[in-house]
């Protein structure tokens, strides 16, 4: 089912806080959608591939966190910079 571990525990993490109450499934689902799409189309305009699901639906999840106020901005760029450099 995933391709990485980090997928998984970007998934994990998304439905655990769902679970807590943090969100609904239903608005994570929309912040989803909207960043598959501003993704595809920025893919689009710079003629390359679009970034995979998981990548897509960790940059929705992050959003959705800084909009929930769950992670402080510095904590999201912290975490983002781990990531990449885990899996770089």
């Amino acid at each position: 089912m995933f391709a990485a571990p980090w997928e998984a525990k970007a998934f994990a993490l998304a439905v655990g806080l769902c679970e807590q109450g943090r969100y609904s499934w239903r608005e994570f689902q929309h912040h989803l959608i909207d960043q598959i799409a501003a993704d595809e189309k920025a893919a689009r305009a710079e003629r390359v591939a679009p970034p995979g699901y998981y990548h897509s639906f960790l940059a929705a999840a992050l959003k959705l966190y800084a909009q929930k106020e769950l992670l402080a901005p510095a904590e999201i760029e912290a975490k983002i910079a781990a990531i990449r450099a885990a899996f770089s």
